[in-house]
């Protein structure tokens, strides 16, 4: 009981003086060092009367030379439970060039009167002595850990066997508190199977993770690379495909160089991950350039995309920040999270509801911004399907009464969001969002705003999109219900998203159509199978997956340009820009025929604004097959209203 008590005394007053401890143990193994060197040299503690005034008078030097070397090359710095062999090479640096150092001194003071091998073990034993009290730490550590450990811990398999999987492995395992442990690596290098990285053995290539999943009871499968290519990450979670495992991925690069991951920082695996393309990252130095000090609106704030533009331009310094929205909750929440997180940026939210053209020429004249993220829209298609009149006065009235009081009011620049389903559309969704672009693309030329609209197509966790939808079957046992086997979609992120949107407002000139390089279609049926994989389960066994076919406006495949349309890139590889030419149609026509389809939107004459719908859909489309272009049979692959079907 009294040893108990003083060994935790011990442990205590070590801990709370750590610093000082540290300090004091290193001068004493410098002392300790030069002392022993002249005891081996002289095979004797009673060392000749010379040789004691000699050691007595240098020792002082010794220890000051061997600390400030130690300070110098930062040998103090480091943790002793991480000590690695980047820190031994610091140490014999150190101890070196104290070596030569401490020789050239002594030599100027007592001549050569100091034997050379005394020097010699110096040098050895400092080496030994400095690395030997890092290196018993860590090992005493381990040593803890290990013998501490508790049956019911995390258990991972680490996919790959290079460096950044050593980091992994090591990291792993020091951390106690989750009681970690590596069963192994799966490499597919055969030069690497049945070697050890810290004692944990590389067990084969990939085609034995589910034999290695069940013979070790694997918890959680860990990519040891924090980009892991779409080929690889899809096998292996197919591999795994029923057997219960969480799938890890590393965090960045820079984590990765630091030597030191901590397992609280590993992530989940998502199904960005399987996009099959890295992720866009762009210097946004144009971006800030653009908006600082500038009073920005953005409508829709409170949705997916609104909200990320929100985050994403209170980052660049704007001078104000204009909040729309007509959901007061989404509204209320992101407006918390902006002052929360930039309590020196005045932040305005504004409950309005675009369709009001009174309210929003009120916005605009009391808060006077001078650029405009439009990112308001009803999106869900089958929804719109069944109320088209809301499509019209949300979608297309909304953005004319925006556009016409950007104008007004002088606001530099807008930038609307439009849709892949713009394109060629069958959709009531987007055949709406085609006429938003030919509003925002039919505003005269006297306007001083600068109109723009960028086009894109999914992005992926977006309220009510795929994603969640199928996160949310999953959940509840399914089944998975997709429309069509062959279906395909385009997806980004909703960050890259945004960014790229931000990205367009810096280069946009009047009545521009950006369109966003997606990357490769997503089938949509492969896209749930491996969400079903990644959440441990197998598909068609533990959860069904069913085909419903298409739904009303659905199309099979989504397109990025439309009739008479043609791409030219800009200055940044993501962005392409439509080839500018006018309206295809007469903007006066264009706002005639868009009063018409209000009109009949207010009265709810559901029949013929189907109708006017799809005339000025159709008219849009020939006005822009022109010349040797013109092809009569595009045309009559639109929808056109048929008065029979149920409204």
């Amino acid at each position: 009981m009294v040893m108990d008590t003083i060994v935790r005394l011990v442990k205590k007053t070590a801990l709370q003086h750590r610093q000082p401890m540290v300090w004091l143990a290193n001068v004493l193994l410098a002392a300790a060092a030069y002392s022993i060197a002249f005891v081996i040299r002289f095979d004797t503690l009673n060392l000749p009367v010379n040789m004691r005034e000699v050691w007595l008078a240098s020792l002082p030097l010794a220890i000051v030379l061997k600390i400030a070397l130690l300070i110098h090359y930062k040998v103090f710095t480091g943790l002793w439970r991480y000590v690695s062999a980047h820190d031994l090479m610091r140490l014999t640096k150190a101890v070196t060039i104290y070596t030569l150092l401490f020789v050239s001194l002594t030599m100027l003071a007592w001549g050569h009167l100091i034997p050379r091998s005394v020097y010699i073990i110096d040098a050895l034993l400092s080496m030994v002595f400095f690395s030997g009290i890092r290196l018993s730490v860590r090992l005493y550590r381990e040593f803890r850990i290990e013998s501490g450990r508790r049956p019911g811990g995390r258990r991972f398999l680490i996919i790959g066997a290079g460096d950044a999987a050593e980091i992994a492995a090591r990291s792993i395992v020091q951390e106690h508190r989750g009681n970690n442990t590596v069963v192994g690596f799966i490499d597919d290098d055969p030069r690497k199977e049945g070697r050890l990285i810290h004692g944990v053995p590389v067990l084969g290539p990939r085609g034995r993770i589910a034999e290695c999943i069940h013979a070790h009871q694997v918890s959680d499968v860990l990519f040891a690379i924090s980009d892991p290519p779409k080929e690889l990450s899809e096998y292996v979670i197919r591999a795994c495909g029923g057997l219960n495992v969480e799938f890890r991925i590393l965090p960045s690069f820079c984590d990765i160089a630091t030597g030191q991951i901590e397992v609280q920082r590993i992530r989940s695996v998502e199904i960005e991950d399987l996009l099959g393309r890295r992720p866009v990252r762009l210097d946004t130095t144009a971006v800030r350039a653009d908006l600082q000090g500038e009073t920005v609106l953005i409508t829709g704030a409170g949705g997916s995309i609104g909200s990320e533009l929100s985050r994403q331009i209170a980052e660049h310094g704007p001078a104000r920040l204009l909040l729309l929205d007509s959901a007061e909750t989404p509204l209320f929440e992101i407006e918390q999270e902006i002052l929360k997180k930039h309590p020196n940026l005045p932040t305005e939210s504004l409950l309005c509801n675009i369709k009001n053209e009174e309210a929003v020429r009120d916005v605009f004249t009391s808060n006077r911004p001078t650029r405009v993220y439009h990112a308001a829209a009803y999106k869900h298609v089958p929804m719109l399907e069944t109320h088209p009149e809301q499509a019209v006065l949300n979608n297309i009235i909304g953005t004319r009464n925006l556009a016409l009081a950007a104008c007004a009011t002088g606001v530099k620049r807008f930038v609307m969001i439009s849709t892949d389903k713009a394109v060629r559309p069958s959709s009531i969704m987007g055949a709406s969002k085609r006429i938003c672009e030919l509003v925002v693309s039919s505003m005269p030329e006297s306007c001083p705003t600068c109109f723009a609209a960028v086009r894109f197509g999914n992005v992926l966790g977006s309220n009510g999109s795929v994603i969640p939808t199928f996160r949310r079957q999953i959940h509840e046992g399914g089944p998975v219900t997709v429309t069509h086997p062959e279906m395909t979609r385009y997806f980004m992120t909703i960050p890259e998203a945004a960014q790229l949107v931000l990205h367009c407002g810096t280069m946009a000139r009047k009545k521009d159509i950006f369109v966003l390089d997606m990357g490769t279609p997503v089938n949509i049926m492969e896209l749930a199978r491996n969400m079903i994989s990644l959440s441990g389960l197998e598909p068609d066994r533990d959860i069904e997956i069913r085909v419903i076919g298409l739904r009303p406006g659905e199309k099979m495949h989504e397109e990025l340009v439309t009739y008479g349309e043609e791409l030219r890139a800009t200055e940044i590889a993501k962005i392409n820009v439509l080839r500018r030419q006018p309206p295809p149609l007469p903007p006066g026509e264009i706002h005639n025929e868009i009063n018409t389809l209000e009109t009949l939107a207010r009265a709810r004459r559901t029949s013929e604004l189907k109708s006017a719908l799809w005339t000025l859909i159709r008219k849009d489309a020939a006005a822009a097959l022109t010349g040797s272009d013109r092809d009569e049979s595009q045309i009559d692959e639109l929808p056109s209203f048929n008065p029979q079907t149920k409204d």
